[in-house]
């Protein structure tokens, strides 16, 4: 059984409860003022429960059991202890009625007690809570807060602490050592930061290194000397070095004098020595000397330099100091050694150099190259479309380098004319003798004699086997030409048809499109212009010549 006169503690988290047990009457006890435990009333009208009271004025009986006062302050202090099992209904309470912490104005008494309405100092042990880690935070039954210190390991959030510990319900360390034993660092330990080990520039240290001397900390944090001077004594060697702690040979010296025409060496313990080396190769230094040598007396000597360039076309010399130059001789002939070209000179820059071969033989049916090896080269062309320049021609071509064309057909089938072309017209003269169709007389040996009637539709009704000689019997009859043509004469003095405009009637019977092909002036197929030639050239054939 618990002793009605002690509180009872019930840990909630970090945080506990404290159950006041009141004293119970009977057995011979003797009645416990509640003033001693509970706060005075507050105002008329409002329960006197929830908070210890202060003193004055006190309750004028005990409280019922498990229940609130009634309503109206105390007249005066208890006369009888509190019923058993009054923690359910807590001693008086004199904080403000309240339905919310908001209606809580007294500082010391900022919660407002859930299902009571009254203003308490604390409600739960959270508005404990100091935010020390080295209390333990309480809320009594009678709602008020009590915070006991503790014990043990903490932080007090300094990095310049250690070892942090609770004492009298602080968090206190001791102080941490920043030493790092390295002699180029200022050791220090900063609040909020920690320890830091800036470098100590300059301090006086030692690198343990027996070849160094005035060892200082550099900027790096380091321990650095600079290389203690050391000779070992030997003239054949440079640039000793001390190596732990003893002097070392250094690198071989170098006995050259800069002298082609000397032999350098290094003799121990004497140094360096240069013997002279007649007949080694050298440079005097003279750009206008060739096959430097070392004479006996120790001197570099050449031969004259001929400065020769094997061009024609330049004058070779010396210029002292200088060295060869090569002038060019604008003018003097020589042999570009390209077939192509004539009239062959030196220019300004001592470059041979001729004139370009024209290289046209002005016929249409040729290609006209040059070869460099071998000069001009015309070769002969087949198929290409040209004129012969004969205007009784048509279907001008060239063949194997030649153009030529057709005779004009001027046929008219009339046996009575005699037909041929003069400068491009075809003329049809009339047979002496022979009129009105009908020829006059007999078949025979002369022109133009013969019986036959032209008119006849039978070659063989109208010309017997006996006139097959005469030469005008092939016009008794003509039938048209045209298979496969689209233009062109039909061979009987018609037409197989006309060509649309911008194109042409090739000799093929063809209509194809009008081209200058390689004019490069006069006219196309269709009269349209290819171009003219400049002054001082004529066109021919389509060339500008």
């Amino acid at each position: 059984m618990s002793d009605p006169g002690r509180s009872v503690l019930f840990p909630v988290g970090r945080w506990v409860l404290v159950a006041a047990l009141l004293p119970l009457a009977g057995c011979g006890s003797q009645a416990t003022p509640e003033a001693s435990l509970v706060l005075p009333d507050t105002a008329a009208g409002v329960p006197d429960w929830g908070t210890a009271d202060r003193g004055s004025p006190g309750d004028v009986a005990a409280d019922a059991a498990r229940t609130n006062d009634t309503t109206g302050p105390d007249a005066g202090p208890d006369t009888a202890p509190d019923a058993a099992s009054d923690a359910l209904s807590p001693p008086d309470a004199a904080g403000a009625p309240c339905s919310s912490d908001a209606d809580c104005t007294d500082p010391g008494l900022p919660h407002c007690l859930p299902g009571k309405g009254v203003c308490v100092q604390c409600a739960k042990p959270v508005h404990c809570d100091d935010m020390n880690a080295c209390t333990v935070e309480y809320c009594t039954q009678s709602h008020e807060c009590l915070n006991t210190p503790l014990g043990g390991p903490c932080s007090d959030g300094d990095p310049c602490t250690e070892k942090d510990h609770c004492a009298d319900g602080q968090c206190t360390g001791t102080p941490v050592s920043c030493a790092d034993g390295d002699p180029c660092t200022s050791d220090a330990c900063v609040p909020g930061q920690g320890c830091t080990h800036a470098a100590a520039v300059g301090a006086v240290c030692d690198d343990n290194d027996a070849c160094t001397t005035m060892d200082t900390c550099n900027a790096a944090g380091v321990c650095a000397g600079v290389p203690a001077p050391c000779e070992d004594g030997d003239p054949c060697t440079v640039g000793d070095v001390c190596l732990g702690g003893t002097c070392t040979a250094g690198a071989p010296a170098s006995c050259d004098d800069g002298d082609a025409c000397t032999t350098d060496s290094c003799v121990p313990k004497t140094g360096c020595k240069n013997v002279p080396s007649p007949g080694a190769a050298c440079d005097d230094q003279q750009p206008c000397t060739v096959n430097d040598v070392c004479l006996p007396d120790g001197k570099c000597a050449g031969v004259p330099d001929p400065c020769s360039d094997g061009n024609p076309c330049t004058v070779d010399s010396c210029v002292p100091f200088v060295g060869c130059k090569n002038a060019g001789q604008p003018g003097l002939p020589c042999d570009d050694a390209n077939a192509c070209t004539y009239a062959d000179s030196c220019n300004s820059l001592g470059v041979c150099a001729g004139v370009y071969k024209a290289c046209s033989d002005t016929n249409p049916c040729t290609k006209d190259t040059c070869d460099p090896a071998s000069g001009c080269v015309f070769e002969k062309l087949d198929g290409k479309e040209c004129s012969d320049g004969d205007p009784c021609t048509a279907a001008d071509s060239c063949k194997a380098g030649v153009c030529a064309g057709s005779p004009l057909e001027c046929g008219d089938e009339d046996p009575c004319t005699t037909d041929y072309c003069n400068a491009g017209a075809c003329v049809n003269q009339p047979i002496p003798g022979c009129a009105g169709g009908s020829c006059v007389g007999h078949c025979g040996a002369q022109s133009g004699d013969c019986w036959c009637d032209d008119g006849c539709a039978s070659t063989n009704d109208c010309c017997p086997d006996a006139c097959t000689a005469c030469p005008f019997l092939s016009h008794c009859e003509c039938a048209p030409q045209c298979t496969g043509k689209e233009c062109g004469a039909d061979g009987c003095s018609g037409s197989c048809g006309t060509c649309l405009q911008g194109l042409y009637c090739a000799p093929s019977g063809k209509c194809k499109e009008c081209s200058c092909g390689e004019k490069k002036c006069g006219q196309d197929q269709c009269g349209k212009s290819c171009g003219t030639c400049p002054v001082g050239k004529a066109c021919v054939v389509g060339q500008c010549l």
